[in-house]
């Protein structure tokens, strides 16, 4: 066994990435320290690259192994241990000094936000998002700045990030059938439907930044997505001195790799759909990509409808809202609930004569069967029942809704 150099997994030996950090493994400089693969920005769960904006030196206070168990952030999270470091900050476990509660705490390394007009756009993204309260998106408690260094404080939960699962997956050679992709993407979606109410864009989405509690199934899943909002504030100067957007491009909206402020509810959903993708496909579309039901007998042709429009370059031919997107999900593994959904509403005078009819043909019925005849009909109704009972259809209603019929 072997142990990732930049988190300290353990790992085959013939492992060429980390399944939990996506740090490559191989062909590395032989001077390359662990602190600079930790300086690294993780882009996808499978490659590693180094930032292209460069930064300052960072403060030896934020460096993972000087800030020990026992540290108090801000005079009041007291540090139990490092639970993890990417291309945005160091997370740490920590206990809130007055309520004894865990809580997450994020430390973003001073060279990501390098100007008082950045810190201030982070802490103004802080306020917003804190305003979201769901349960597909981690809470945000508090957020501010210890020794020249953001810090948010965050929901804690025990949870594996999406590329890491993902990643296990491959590595055992099981597929992730379209329905549990579809379960995953549901949640994403209800989650950043909440956001988008409160005007808040996430602008980085992708697998890092999806924690999936417990093991997802075809029937259920449970995700938190975190990081709203650091993407436009870290390295706001740089931003604005080139005009290029933040965030993870493999991942990002063409109009936000040009313009960040261009992001809009459709530019996460661009992102929504590389990752329903490569959930389902086990790579990213890129250039010509085939249908995810190439090969696939559990993908509807309306779910590569549904992500070939999710992945078009112009974001009014996407679906315009989460809401949209996954209704039309839903619509795509369960065609027959569209037509549950709106049913036509007959004319109320003609249901009132029509029961009134059928009512009085039960009546002359009824009058007609003499008393042992009811015994008869009761067992041959029974059997009858049964001989032509067919399996139930089970669907996801028009208000989101597991129901069967």
């Amino acid at each position: 066994m072997s142990q990732c150099p930049n988190c300290h997994t353990s790992l085959p030996d013939n492992a060429k990435f980390c399944a939990s950090c996506g740090t490559a493994l191989t062909d590395q400089p032989a001077d390359t320290s662990a602190d600079d693969l930790a300086s690294m920005h993780t882009v996808s769960g499978l490659e590693t690259v180094a930032p292209g904006i460069p930064t300052e030196d960072p403060d030896p206070k934020m460096d993972p192994r000087a800030i020990t168990p026992g540290t108090m952030i801000a005079s009041k999270y007291k540090v139990e241990r490092n639970i993890g470091a990417g291309g945005m900050g160091v997370v740490y476990k920590a206990v809130e000094d007055v309520t004894d509660s865990a809580v997450a705490i994020k430390l973003i390394p001073p060279g990501q936000v390098r100007s008082e007009k950045a810190v201030q756009r982070l802490i103004d993204e802080g306020k917003t998002t804190r305003g979201i309260a769901h349960p597909n998106v981690v809470r945000i408690f508090d957020i501010g700045v210890w020794n020249s260094a953001p810090y948010i404080a965050m929901e804690y939960v025990e949870g594996k990030p999406l590329h890491v699962w993902r990643n296990e997956k491959m590595t055992r050679n099981e597929e992730v059938s379209a329905r549990t992709a579809g379960q995953i993407i549901k949640e994403v979606l209800n989650g950043l439907e909440a956001a988008h109410a409160e005007g808040v864009i996430h602008r980085d989405l992708k697998p890092e930044n999806i924690m999936l509690i417990g093991e997802p199934t075809d029937q259920h899943a449970k995700v938190k997505i975190v990081d709203f909002g650091i993407a436009l504030a870290t390295n706001q100067q740089t931003q604005e001195a080139s005009g290029t957007g933040l965030g993870t491009q493999l991942y990002m909206a063409p109009e936000q790799i040009r313009n960040a402020n261009a992001a809009n509810p459709a530019a996460d959903l661009y992102s929504v759909s590389k990752i329903f993708y490569e959930l389902i496909v086990g790579v990213l579309p890129t250039g010509h990509w085939s249908p995810p039901s190439d090969g696939r007998s559990d993908v509807p042709q309306q779910i590569d409808e549904l992500i070939r429009k999710g992945l078009s370059p112009n974001r009014d031919s996407r679906p315009q809202s989460a809401a949209d997107y996954r209704e039309q999900m839903i619509a795509g593994f369960n065609p027959s609930q569209s037509t549950r959904g709106h049913r036509l509403k007959a004319d109320p005078t003609e249901m009132k004569d029509a029961q009134k009819n059928l009512m009085e043909a039960y009546g002359r019925m009824f009058k007609a069967i003499p008393k042992w005849g009811w015994a008869v009909i009761i067992i041959f109704g029974l059997i009858a029942a049964f001989a032509v009972s067919e399996p139930q259809e089970c669907f996801y209603d028009n208000y989101n809704n597991w129901v069967c019929s």
